[in-house]
């Protein structure tokens, strides 16, 4: 019988899956993306290797989350998923920023900053993240109804560009924007997973 103190251990929200349907899931959405950065903009060896090496730690990662739902295990889950997505902005602006170390400096700074913003400033945190979920302001309200409206188009928008842009010179503005969706998505994953990690960390419970 469980002590009144005690709090009840949280349960995967996919804890009644089977193990087979979570390792086939994990291994179909890494493996996507671990190709993806090895294979756009252009196939690189050392890039497919980088993205293989994520997708077995991520594959690994969301077992483990899935059978225990530990901290440990939620963290180095969202921290994979968000690495991959850095990889792929990584990938797609190096080659239209020089030096290409810059972009590396600028992406990786921005990501770190994303990861560390709820723990050095929990109240500007609680803002940004109330903005994103339930905006107050009419900048938040409307940003938020952008996004939205954007989502049935983002894929079709995306394909064509991926098509048309080397067809008619705009590799660039292909990869420019390949790059800031990556770093977008990349920020917005580690914002939110610290954001709701950070609080119930182990140290935090002593």
């Amino acid at each position: 019988m469980t002590s009144a103190s005690t709090p009840r251990r949280a349960k995967h929200p996919l804890a009644r899956w089977r193990w087979w349907q979570v390792l086939g899931v994990a291994v179909f959405s890494f493996g996507i993306f671990g190709l993806m950065i090895g294979f756009f903009p252009a196939y690189s060896s050392a890039a497919i290797l980088v993205g293989m090496a994520l997708a077995t730690i991520g594959v690994l990662a969301s077992v483990w989350n899935w059978r225990t739902y530990a901290w440990q295990a939620r963290f180095l889950t969202a921290a994979i998923w968000s690495l991959m997505l850095l990889a792929l902005s990584v990938r797609s602006l190096t080659p239209v920023i020089n030096p290409w170390w810059l972009a590396g400096v600028i992406l990786g700074g921005t990501y770190l900053l994303a990861w560390a913003l709820p723990a050095r400033a929990p109240t500007v945190s609680a803002f940004l993240w109330r903005e994103q979920m339930t905006p107050q302001t009419r900048f938040g309200r409307w940003f938020l109804a952008l996004c939205i409206a954007l989502i049935p188009v983002a894929g079709v928008l995306g394909a064509s560009a991926g098509m048309l842009g080397s067809r008619f010179g705009q590799d660039k503005v292909v990869l420019i924007v390949a790059g800031l969706i990556g770093l977008a998505a990349a920020v917005a994953v580690s914002f939110a997973s610290s954001y709701q990690l950070w609080p119930s960390r182990p140290r935090a419970r002593e």
